[in-house]
C-alpha cells in the first residue's frame, strides 16, 4: 500500500538507479576486468611471437648444423672420415700430408659460412684433429658433457649440444655473449672402417643470440615490452644467458615469466622471458580511464533527459501499461484516448488497433476450432505437420485407412513443383486414387488407395505418367522438370503410417542413384537401402574433401575405403560405394551445387554397379570415379569464390613439389596474416598447416612409389624433399617403414 502512494517522479528514479545506474556500474566492472585479462594476454602474445622468431631461428640453425654435419660424414662414402683417421698415424710427413688432404676435402665440403666455428675429430686414444679452429676443451672434459655421452649411446644419430661463449672461452679468437651449438655424431664400423675415431663434431655460432640480446637491450632501454629473454633446457638449467638480466627477475620478484618451446623434435630447450608484471597492464589502465570518464558522461547526460522523459512519455506509457493488463486479463472491449507526445499519441492509436485485430484472430480461431479440416488434402497435411494422430483421422476420414494404400513422395530439383502437381488429376487413376500435399517447396507427398492384389502394373503405368507430365509441364508446355518417384510399402488401416512416413523421408536422397526417371521401390530394396543410408554417414568427411577438391584428405580416404573393398565380399564392396557416391551428391545439394553436373546426365548407378563382377574392378571403378569427382571440383572451384582455407589447399596442392614452400607464401596467397591464418587453418582442417602439407607429401611420395619405377631420391624431390636422409625420415615416422620397405610391401 506504501509503495502506490509514492509519486511516479519517484518510482521512475528508483527504478532508473536500480535497472540503469547498477547494471552499467556491474557491466562497467565486468567489462574492466575482462580488458584487464584481454590487455594481460595481448602482451603475453606479443612475448611469444618475439619467443616464437627466436625460436625459429634457433631451429633453423639446428637443422642446418646437423644437416651440415650429415653431409660432412656420409658424403662419398665416409670419405671425410677415413682422411681425419690417417691424420693421427704416420710420421710427421705423413700426418701433415694427410692434414692437407683433411682441410681440402672438408673445404670442398663445408659451406664457406662465417658462423661456422670448427669441425672437430675425436679419436678413441684421445688424441683429436680440427678443421678450420682449434677447439680448447680438453677431449677428457668433453666426454663428461651430456651430448657427448648421448652421442656414443646412439651411433650414427646426430646429438646436439651447446656451449655459452660467456660462461667458458671455447676457442682462441671467440667473442662473447653468444651460443655456440654442437652437433655431434659418433660412427659405428659402417661409417668409420679405421675404428679410430670414437666422435666427430661440428661447432657453429647461432644467429638466434643477436635476436635475444637486441630484444635484451630493446626492454632495458624502454623501447619494447619483450622482457629479458634466456634459453633453457627441459630441467631448467641455462642453457644462454646474456649479461645484463637482473637478479630479481630471475628470481620472480615482480616479474612474470613467459615461456615457448623450440622445436621439441631436435632439442628440449625453451626460450624463457622475464617481464615486469605492471607492464603487462600499463595499456589497459590508460583504457580504463577513458571508459570511466565516458561512462559518467553517459549517466549525466542520462539523468539531464530522464526528466523530459518524465514530463512527456511516463504518463501517457502508464495508460497504455494499463491497457496493456487489460487485454493480459483477457478484457479486449477497451479503447485508450490518445494524449502524449505525437509518437505517444500514435503508439496508442496502433494500440486500439492492435486490440480490435487481435479480437478478430481469435473469434477466428475459435470458428476453425468449432470447424476442424474438412478436405481430404487438409487431413493428409495436418497429419504431416503433426497437427492430428493417424487414430484422430481414421475416425474422422474414413475413406483414408479404408482400403490398402501406399504412400510416395514426388521429387524435383527446380522451382515450379505446386503448379505442376495441379496437372496431375488430368490422368484418372490419380484423381480417383490419390491425395497429394506439399510437404515443401520441392517435395510432394501423395497418398494412393491400391484396393487390388495385383496393384504394381497399373501403380508404376500412373508413374511413368507423373514424370512424363513433368518433362512436357502437361499441356503441352515443355519445361524439362525430371520428376524422382520414391515408393513406399503397402500399408493397411493407420498402424505404420507415421514410420512409414518417417522411412520416405530419410530415403528419399535415393533418387541421387537412380538415374533418369529415378523410381525407388522402397519395397523391393529397402534392407539394402537401409544399410547404404547408414554407410553413407561414415563418408561424410570424403564427401566433403571431394567437394572442395581436398587430394589429401580424398587420398587417405581413398587408401581406408580401398582397404575396406579389398577385405569384404563384393555385395558388401557395392554397398559402400553407393554410399560415398549418395554422401557426394548430399555434400553438393546441401552447398547448393548440382550433382548431376558432375557427369552432365543422372546415371542408375544400381545397374551401373551390378554390372560390376569383382572385387578388383570395383576397386578401379570407385578410383576413377573419385578422380573424375576431383577434376570437377577442381575446374569448379577455379571459376567459383571460394573461403580462404579452400584456396590455400589448392594452392599447397599446386606448389607442394616446391621445397622451399612456407607459411608464410601460402598466407600471404589466401591475404591473411600468418597468426590468423595458422589459428584458422588448424581450426577448420584439425591439424597444422605442416602436418597437412608433410602428409600430402607422404601420400603423393606413396602414389609414385607404388606406380614408377623412379628411385627413392628422384621421388623424395618430386615431393619437395631435397635431401634423401629428411625424406626417408619423414616417410618412416608417417608410415612406420622405410620407401624401399614400403615399395616391396604388397
Amino acid at each position: 500500500m506504501k509503495k502506490k502512494r509514492l509519486s511516479l517522479k519517484t518510482v521512475y528514479y528508483s527504478s532508473f538507479l536500480g535497472f540503469v545506474v547498477v547494471p552499467m556500474v556491474l557491466i562497467l566492472i565486468l567489462s574492466l576486468t575482462v580488458l584487464n585479462q584481454v590487455f594481460g594476454s595481448q602482451a603475453v602474445e606479443n612475448i611469444q611471437r618475439a619467443q616464437e622468431a627466436v625460436a625459429a631461428d634457433l631451429a633453423s640453425d639446428i637443422e642446418q648444423v646437423s644437416m651440415r654435419l650429415s653431409h660432412m660424414v656420409y658424403t662419398n662414402d665416409s670419405q671425410l672420415l677415413s682422411i681425419a683417421a690417417k691424420t693421427q698415424e704416420g710420421d710427421a710427413n705423413s700426418r701433415y700430408q694427410s692434414l692437407q688432404e683433411l682441410n681440402e676435402a672438408a673445404s670442398y665440403g663445408a659451406e664457406p659460412v662465417k658462423n661456422i666455428v670448427s669441425m672437430a675429430f675425436y679419436m678413441k686414444d684421445g688424441r683429436q684433429t680440427f678443421f678450420k679452429t682449434d677447439i680448447q676443451i680438453p677431449t677428457e672434459e668433453l666426454r663428461q658433457e651430456a651430448w657427448y655421452r648421448k652421442a656414443l649411446e646412439h651411433k650414427n644419430r646426430v646429438v646436439i649440444g651447446s656451449y655459452d661463449t660467456n660462461e667458458r672461452e671455447l676457442y682462441s679468437g671467440g667473442t662473447e655473449d653468444s651460443l655456440v651449438l654442437v652437433a655431434a655424431l659418433a660412427p659405428d664400423v659402417s661409417l668409420d672402417r679405421s675404428q679410430k675415431l670414437e666422435m666427430t663434431a661440428f661447432f657453429q655460432v647461432t644467429g638466434a643470440t643477436d635476436k635475444i640480446k637486441s630484444n635484451n637491450t630493446g626492454y632495458r632501454n624502454g623501447k619494447n615490452k619483450i622482457g629479458y629473454t634466456r634459453l633453457v633446457d627441459e630441467t631448467g638449467a641455462v642453457v644462454y644467458e646474456p649479461g645484463g638480466i637482473p637478479e630479481e627477475a630471475v628470481e620472480g620478484r615482480g616479474y612474470t615469466r613467459v615461456q615457448s618451446p623450440v622445436d621439441p623434435y631436435l632439442c628440449g630447450w625453451y626460450v624463457e622471458s622475464y617481464i615486469k608484471t605492471s607492464q603487462l597492464t600499463e595499456d589497459f589502465w590508460a583504457v580504463a580511464g577513458q571508459l570511466l570518464a565516458v561512462t559518467m558522461v553517459v549517466l549525466a547526460l542520462y539523468a539531464v533527459f530522464s526528466r523530459y522523459f518524465l514530463k512527456r512519455i511516463i504518463n501517457p506509457v502508464a495508460q497504455i501499461s494499463q491497457g496493456m493488463r487489460q487485454v493480459e486479463e483477457g478484457k479486449l472491449d477497451i479503447h485508450l484516448d490518445p494524449a502524449g507526445q505525437y509518437e505517444i499519441r500514435t503508439m496508442i492509436h496502433s494500440f486500439n488497433a492492435m486490440v480490435r485485430r487481435l479480437k478478430a484472430l481469435i473469434q477466428d480461431y475459435e470458428e476453425r476450432v468449432r470447424n476442424p479440416v474438412k478436405t481430404r488434402e487438409d487431413y493428409l497435411a495436418a497429419l504431416i505437420r503433426g497437427e492430428a494422430a493417424p487414430d484422430e483421422t481414421d475416425s474422422r476420414w474414413k475413406e483414408l485407412f479404408a482400403d490398402q494404400y501406399m504412400l510416395f513422395t514426388v521429387h524435383i530439383d527446380q522451382p515450379g513443383l505446386k503448379e505442376l502437381s495441379a496437372e496431375f488429376d488430368t490422368i484418372p487413376r490419380f484423381a480417383s486414387r490419390c491425395v497429394q500435399t506439399m510437404a515443401d517447396a520441392s517435395t510432394l507427398l501423395v497418398c494412393c488407395r491400391i484396393p487390388e492384389q495385383d496393384y504394381e502394373p497399373g501403380l508404376k503405368d500412373m508413374i511413368r505418367e507423373i514424370q512424363r507430365l513433368g518433362r512436357t509441364g502437361g499441356r503441352g508446355a515443355g519445361t524439362g522438370a525430371e520428376l524422382s518417384v520414391c515408393l513406399g510399402r503397402p500399408l493397411s488401416g493407420s498402424q505404420g503410417f507415421l514410420e512409414e512416413l518417417q522411412a520416405l523421408w530419410g530415403f528419399e536422397d535415393l533418387y541421387f542413384l537412380a538415374g533418369e526417371g529415378a523410381l525407388v521401390d522402397l519395397g523391393q530394396i529397402y534392407d539394402q537401402a537401409e544399410q547404404i543410408m547408414g554407410l553413407a554417414y561414415s563418408y561424410g568427411k570424403l564427401a566433403a574433401a571431394l567437394y572442395t577438391a581436398d587430394e589429401k584428405t580424398v587420398g587417405e580416404e581413398r587408401e581406408e575405403l580401398g582397404q575396406l573393398l579389398q577385405s569384404g565380399s563384393l555385395e558388401e564392396g557395392r554397398l559402400r560405394v553407393l554410399a560415398v557416391i549418395l554422401a557426394t551428391a548430399r555434400q553438393f545439394k546441401r552447398s547448393d551445387g548440382d550433382f548431376f553436373d558432375i557427369f552432365g546426365q543422372r546415371i542408375n548407378y544400381f545397374q551401373k554397379l551390378e554390372r560390376i563382377q569383382e572385387v578388383r574392378s570395383l576397386r578401379l571403378w570407385m578410383v576413377n570415379y573419385l578422380s573424375w569427382v576431383i577434376s570437377y571440383s577442381s575446374s569448379r572451384l577455379d571459376v567459383v569464390r571460394t573461403d580462404a582455407i579452400t584456396m590455400a589447399k589448392r594452392y599447397i596442392l599446386e606448389h607442394y613439389q616446391d621445397g622451399g614452400l612456407s607459411l608464410k607464401e601460402v598466407a600471404e596467397y589466401v591475404g591473411l596474416s600468418e597468426k590468423y591464418f595458422t589459428t584458422k587453418f588448424t581450426k577448420e582442417c584439425g591439424e597444422t598447416f605442416l602436418a597437412y602439407l608433410t602428409g600430402l607429401r607422404v601420400q603423393k611420395a606413396k602414389e609414385l612409389i607404388k606406380t614408377t619405377t623412379f628411385k627413392m631420391y628422384e621421388i623424395g624431390e618430386m615431393v619437395g624433399y631435397n635431401n634423401p636422409e629428411h625424406f626417408n625420415r619423414i616417410f618412416k615416422k608417417a608410415v612406420g617403414m622405410s620407401p624401399a620397405q614400403y615399395r616391396k610391401a604388397p
